[in-house]
């Protein structure tokens, strides 16, 4: 049997594949404990039912105890045999049953075709909002045909890899659409990547087609074309979308578009690929399916019980899966509209949610506690916002309460995940503090997670002690790495993604992160876990942000360097004595896992997506070490 979901308006649908048995059964249990008590309508599609027994039955009953009194449940296109055992049993009485079936689920569908469905039955919705104009979806689907139409022109067809180098805009989603309109794979790059960085990356990931908004230092649109297209580069077109490209002025050419590009694509082809951040390394090429961002884009509605109402705030680059999967494809998989702010400026960004009133804002902690803490903040600017998914680094206890406090209408989620599958787990709508802070959450629908013992590589039971890596396997899951060759591949011989982290499962199901495996330094014959010993120096008092790195060492193979910014005092200097921070780590760590070195930073160097850069620290710490 198989289930998927769909969230609208406050209503949950359920599309059911099979029989309804005692042996499948447990699926539908499973699926019926996520939905939230106040749920005020559930609509099961039971088109592709083929029998329902007593132990289905049941299950039905049990959702119709589950929901509140004067909820609607009701089930929609019965066969005959089942629309019989539901008479016979009295259960006609209990559900409304209608005829026919509902829409074709999402999940189903391609990005291309779930796009052009929402063309079709909310043609004049707002789908993007910027602080100058209002694009609905029909708006969206003329300005797509007509760059598909321009990329077909310089030879993009089914298949093609093309580039989308660009700051968050309305061209930057009409660009990814266009690309599905031909089938080929759209490959969001970061607009902070230099010349070289693209050069780079048209090898790693074949890129022959670019598309160009307004980027910083990328000079005249002839300058950077020159450059790019160097004899070592793959790239040989690119096309501007910067803000000087208006396709409304270009409207008229549509119409003798409109049926060009209308055939249907299978859900499982490939259409995008996402760049790794190479935090840890060189970037990686990721492959990945309609159906699977798809299916990432839907637990993400679910975690924020997202519906056609919501406005979601594109404060995260859309080049990263938080804004292009939590953002645009959330969106579109919910009906929700994206509004894009001018620039990601702290005082920008409040003025644009209360102008907008945004209900969604995905951010790193660091950006919303800058935002509370900025000059101009009052709760009523953010008032609106009902829930914020934390993406990056974690926000202390502390920072969290606080948070809660100036954003009184916000529900803070805290997630895991990677470009390869997203989302693993999250916490829960409204989950306390504790929950938020300390873990990243629930296992997300369709995705299994299991804790594998370091040294026999079985299965670990739940239990703090019961530490190990994590491996993961899901419907969302990456096609591949692109190019790598199978030994390098993540995948192992169970189907299985080896995330390179490791943590453990609490009693009640939460998943807890200790940190990447390959950050483990090895000292000495003992192992250092960085994020633990960082959590102890993130307790003294003056450290306002730390990231524990290992270097080599001659004596002891490895040991570690404490890498930390530093909070100032009302005279805006930092209050830090090193020797007195050396003493209280040795009251909370054993003399090998206290860091050999301290190195002070104004700020620590991050990733584009809000990850401490480790990559640079270490680096930095390498080279201290050598003077």
């Amino acid at each position: 049997m198989d289930i998927t979901t769909r969230y609208d308006s406050g209503t949950i649908y359920l599309y059911i594949t099979g029989k309804l048995s005692s042996t499948t059964v447990g699926d539908l249990s499973q699926v019926i404990d996520r939905i939230p008590k106040d749920t005020k309508k559930v609509v099961l599609d039971f088109s592709k039912v083929s029998y329902i027994s007593s132990f289905g039955l049941r299950e039905i009953l049990r959702l119709k105890k589950h929901m509140k009194d004067g909820s609607d449940l009701t089930i929609v296109g019965c066969n005959e045999d089942v629309l019989e055992i539901f008479r016979e049993t009295g259960f006609d009485k209990m559900v409304n049953l209608e005829k026919g079936s509902l829409e074709e689920s999402p999940e189903t569908l391609s990005v291309k075709d779930l796009f052009l469905l929402k063309v079709s039955t909310a043609p004049q919705k707002p789908f993007v909002v910027t602080d100058h104009r209002i694009y609905t979806c029909e708006d969206i689907n003329h300005y797509a045909h007509i760059l598909a139409a321009d990329l077909f022109r310089n030879g993009v067809h089914k298949g093609t890899h093309i580039g989308i180098y660009s700051g968050n805009s309305v061209n930057w989603v009409i660009s990814f659409l266009a690309a599905q309109m031909l089938g080929a794979i759209a490959m969001p790059l970061n607009f902070q990547y230099t010349i070289d960085d693209l050069i780079q990356l048209s090898d790693i990931g074949d890129i022959t087609h670019l598309l160009i908004g307004d980027v910083q230092n990328a000079g005249t649109i002839d300058e950077f074309k020159k450059a790019v297209m160097a004899n070592d580069s793959k790239i040989h077109q690119v096309l501007d979308i910067g803000k000087n490209v208006d396709f409304s002025l270009r409207d008229a050419e549509f119409e003798p578009l409109q049926d060009q590009f209308k055939g249907k694509q299978e859900a499982e082809d490939n259409c995008c690929m996402l760049f790794t951040s190479g935090s840890t390394g060189k970037p990686k090429a990721v492959l990945l399916s309609s159906a699977g961002i798809l299916h990432s884009a839907k637990c993400n509605v679910e975690f924020m019980h997202l519906s056609e109402n919501d406005r979601i705030c594109m404060n995260v680059p859309l080049f990263h899966t938080t804004g292009l999967i939590r953002g645009f494809l959330a969106a579109l998989y919910s009906g929700a509209s994206i509004h894009i702010p001018e620039n990601f400026e702290i005082g920008t960004l409040l003025s644009f949610i209360e102008k907008q009133k945004c209900t969604i804002m995905n951010a790193i902690p660091g950006t919303i506690i800058s935002m509370v803490n900025d000059p101009s903040f009052s709760e009523d600017k953010v008032a609106s916002l009902r829930c914020s998914i934390l993406t990056g680094a974690p926000a202390t206890e502390t920072q969290m309460r606080m948070l809660m406090e100036k954003m009184p209408g916000n529900h803070f989620i805290s997630s895991y995940g990677m470009s390869e599958l997203s989302p693993i787990t999250a916490t829960l709508y409204g989950d306390s503090v504790e929950h938020i802070c300390r873990s990243v959450g629930k296992v997300a629908d369709g995705v299994t997670v299991e804790i594998l013992d370091f040294h026999t590589g079985m299965p670990l039971p739940p239990g703090k002690d019961n530490r190990g890596e994590i491996v993961v396997h899901g419907d969302s899951a990456m096609t591949a790495y692109y190019k790598l060759p199978a030994e390098s591949q993540a995948l192992d011989d169970k189907g299985r993604i080896r995330t390179g982290d490791f943590g453990f499962f609490d009693s009640d199901g939460y998943l807890h992160i200790s940190g990447r495996m390959k950050e483990l330094i090895h000292c000495n014959g003992k192992t250092i876990e960085p994020n633990a010993v960082g959590s102890v120096i993130a307790e003294y008092a003056p450290v306002s942000d730390v990231k524990v790195v290992g270097i080599a060492d001659e004596k002891d193979g490895e040991v570690a360097v404490a890498c930390i910014s530093l909070k100032k005092n009302s005279q805006g200097q930092p209050e830090y004595n090193e020797a007195e921070l050396v003493a209280f780590l040795k009251n909370r760590l054993s003399d090998y896992q206290i860091p050999r070195r301290f190195m002070i930073y104004d700020k620590l160097p991050t990733l584009a997506n809000g990850k401490v850069d480790a990559v640079t620290l270490k680096k930095d710490a390498q080279k201290a070490a050598e003077v």
